[in-house]
């Protein structure tokens, strides 16, 4: 039933936006085009503090806010792929500039039910858009080849972030005797793997003597976080771990200026927000060597775990012993590390030159 209701509310959902679209077409028909000012539709995507889509929408809104109903320009994220072809075709016959944010794809071993139908979908927007940001090399290849090579323009733009506000800590070169470590992001039911190993490791750290807390942040889907007090309190570290749950933007940087070291081991995660955020606050990176997250550190700002590509079988649960000796090891030049991935920060994902990227394409776009 649940499924049935989530497929009517999806076809109510993509007839309103097509009533906003043919609204608009109509709009423009008798008024015309006056101005080449920014007007900007999100093609309905939502905007939040939970997930990468609800976030890029909600920095979007900050920086070009949306007219739902007055627009001269679509801005699509592959992530809500909520307009039907026959709504983008109709603004593409309006020569209303249509620019798509292209993340990840679907795949049998993550979306073994249906993930050939979700690619069709998304490819249908990719193909069609005057101009792709695609959020990483990793974003541009999968999407070529899961929805077909692309034959548009279009450049690789990295997520960004507030430097100002994700920041380091002032006295953060120096560690406390308790180290820190934090796992954060958005996390179902499939995604032990990327917790588990970081709490078995943590426990044999703390075996071995080592001070150590891991907190755990965002949202946890209700059977994974059962699984994950289940595991704690069976090895007995309670004390040494904390589940903060759901969070918004305004207490995010806190979150991670209150720890030391960020573990990210999601599997072939395009272009993690996450890892962006940590390293603007000075958190060097314990990562899965898979997706999209490798080309966003670089040098000693991180230790990559080895992962074997395969887009046929679901993620495997990495060695907890590799993932222990990362934690002891990341620990070596701490200082170094920590400023290393500010700058890297600095360099690749500056909001202000996020919006400058989007505000010289919106413009080309709309003048041609």
């Amino acid at each position: 039933m649940s499924i049935i209701f989530k497929q009517m509310s999806l076809y109510i959902y993509q007839r309103y936006l097509k009533l906003i679209v043919n609204l608009n077409a109509f709009r423009l028909l008798v008024f015309g085009r006056k101005n080449i000012s920014i007007k900007v539709f999100y093609g309905g995507a939502r905007t939040g503090s939970l997930g990468g889509p609800l976030v890029k929408v909600y920095r979007l809104n900050q920086l070009f806010p949306e007219s739902k109903y007055n627009f001269n320009l679509t801005y699509c994220l592959s992530n809500t792929p909520y307009l039907t072809q026959n709504s983008l075709k109709k603004m593409k016959a309006n020569k209303i500039p249509i620019i798509l944010n292209q993340n990840g794809v679907f795949y049998k071993g993550w979306y073994p039910k249906g993930w050939e139908e979700k690619n069709l979908q998304m490819s249908g927007v990719y193909h069609i858009a005057d101009y792709v940001f695609w959020q990483s090399e990793f974003s541009r290849a999968t999407a070529n080849s899961f929805l077909g090579e692309r034959k548009g323009p279009g450049k690789i733009l990295y997520n960004a972030v507030d430097l100002n506000s994700f920041k380091p800590k002032s006295n953060n070169a120096q560690l406390p005797s308790r180290v820190n470590f934090l796992i954060v992001g958005k996390f179902n039911y499939n995604h032990l793997y990327a917790v588990e190993p970081a709490i078995m490791a943590l426990k044999s750290n703390l075996s071995l003597g080592y001070n150590f807390h891991l907190s755990i942040a965002g949202y946890i889907n209700s059977t994974l976080q059962k699984k994950i007090i289940e595991i704690v309190e069976n090895l007995g570290i309670t004390d040494s771990v904390s589940l903060i749950g759901r969070y918004n933007q305004i207490d995010a940087p806190e979150i991670y200026r209150s720890a030391h070291v960020l573990i990210h081991l999601k599997y072939l995660d395009p272009c993690p927000n996450v890892v962006i955020e940590g390293m603007a606050s000075g958190l060097p990176v314990i990562y899965s060597e898979s997706g999209g997250t490798a080309e966003l550190i670089n040098g000693i700002a991180g230790i990559p775990i080895k992962s074997i590509i395969n887009f046929e079988q679901p993620p495997i649960f990495v060695d907890q012993s590799i993932v222990s000796i990362s934690m002891i090891e990341i620990l070596k030049s701490y200082s170094n590390r920590s400023t290393l991935a500010r700058d890297i920060a600095e360099e690749k994902f500056d909001l202000n030159t996020w919006r400058q990227q989007h505000d010289t394409i919106f413009k080309y776009y709309l003048k041609n």
